[in-house]
């Protein structure tokens, strides 16, 4: 293996036994090494691990990124892709309120609570990670699952409060209503 411009005080007529990589080199030839290697010139977009971004390429990375980001798929298609999905990856037995966690019906209703209440917590209004709740228990009331008025945006930390303070089984509106009020702590 020959290095380009690679050169020594040894004249080099045919390739060395030990030129591969995993070899171990003295300091002095990774010096070299890493001398010729900042030289070379690199293609557009080609970035070296470590070296840092100035603000002018970052900027020309997004505008270039931001072009080739795809539009969301269409209804139609995601419900097509779901049933697709469905059909080649059987979800494996398991109790039917968990089932219904990963059905399409599930996603659009976590969608439809998400953009009613604009993409912010119900309880302290920041938009950070969010989950949906619902206020009529997912188990025990499976006719109001999906129903856009039995959900609620909370972010995680007011999600994981209220199932501290009101447990996870036998919710109800008056619970969650004194939780948002601030009567529960």
């Amino acid at each position: 293996m020959f290095l380009k411009n690679y050169t020594s005080d040894v004249p080099v007529t045919r390739p060395r036994i030990g030129a591969k990589f995993g070899h171990k080199v003295s300091p002095e030839t990774r010096r070299k090494i890493s001398a010729s290697m900042k030289l070379r010139p690199r293609p557009e977009g080609f970035t070296v691990k470590g070296l840092k971004w100035s603000e002018e390429r970052k900027r020309l990375w997004g505008e270039r990124q931001r072009g080739l980001k795809r539009k969301p798929h269409t209804f139609e298609a995601r419900k097509k892709m779901s049933t697709a999905c469905r059909s080649r990856c059987p979800v494996p037995k398991t109790d039917e309120s968990q089932l219904a966690r990963h059905r399409f019906e599930y996603k659009q209703w976590r969608e439809a609570v998400y953009r009613r209440d604009q993409f912010k917590c119900r309880k302290c209004g920041c938009g950070g990670r969010l989950q949906p709740h619902h206020i009529q228990n997912f188990a025990e009331h499976p006719h109001v699952r999906f129903c856009v008025d039995n959900g609620a945006t909370l972010c995680v930390l007011h999600h994981k409060t209220f199932h501290k303070l009101f447990g996870k089984k036998r919710n109800t509106v008056a619970q969650f209503e004194e939780f948002i009020s601030g009567g529960a702590k």
